[in-house]
């Protein structure tokens, strides 16, 4: 597992970009969820989670608001999402998507028993999957993300989540150490 600070100048892209985001379309959470926490709060752990990632492959997120307005852009004019591309590496020639699937925890000892979830309309083949946490309180300042671990796509599909069957889940302690994601990374 690593862990990634969010530095605070990355606070305003996560502000902006929340609102910006947060398109009353169709949601993948329970409406408990929804009820519990706004839709633009969800917007902020996704974010948090792209950050990190970009952080962790690129050691900056400063262009992700670039990537972001052209995926926007695209989702305006065909209605379609952005195929799990919140990055892409390259594996023997072959470019491959990243997903980072985020999700927000008040205290980091509770990733080891929770699982990397899938819905079927977020699943690709031939991708990698990231599992992250955005870890503390909501209202917190220090913004830190653990990413967890990975898993290609074929892994993701093994086995459905025991809380909501139409989704895929993989257990944290299932998942592949991030250092193994360093060789394709740091290509």
């Amino acid at each position: 597992m690593l862990t990634i600070n969010i530095p605070e100048k990355y606070d305003t892209f996560l502000e902006t970009y929340s609102k910006k985001l947060t398109l009353n379309g169709k949601s993948n959470l329970s409406k408990e969820k929804l009820a519990e926490y706004s839709r633009e709060w969800f917007q902020v752990v996704g974010l948090c989670g792209e950050v990190a990632l970009h952080i962790y492959h690129h050691g900056t997120a400063d262009h992700l608001p670039k990537i972001i307005d052209a995926k926007y852009e695209e989702y305006l004019k065909t209605g379609l999402g952005d195929a799990g591309q919140d990055d892409v590496i390259e594996i023997e020639g072959r470019t491959v998507n990243i997903d980072i699937k985020t999700s927000h925890i008040k205290d980091e000892k509770q990733i080891r028993s929770l699982n990397l979830i899938v819905s079927e309309n977020e699943y690709h083949p031939a991708q990698i999957y990231v599992s992250g946490f955005l870890v503390g309180e909501q209202d917190s300042k220090n913004k830190k993300v653990i990413l967890a671990g990975w898993a290609f796509s074929d892994q993701v599909i093994k086995q459905r989540w025991r809380v909501d069957k139409t989704k895929y889940a993989v257990p944290v302690r299932q998942l592949q150490d991030m250092m193994k994601l360093e060789r394709y990374v740091r290509q």
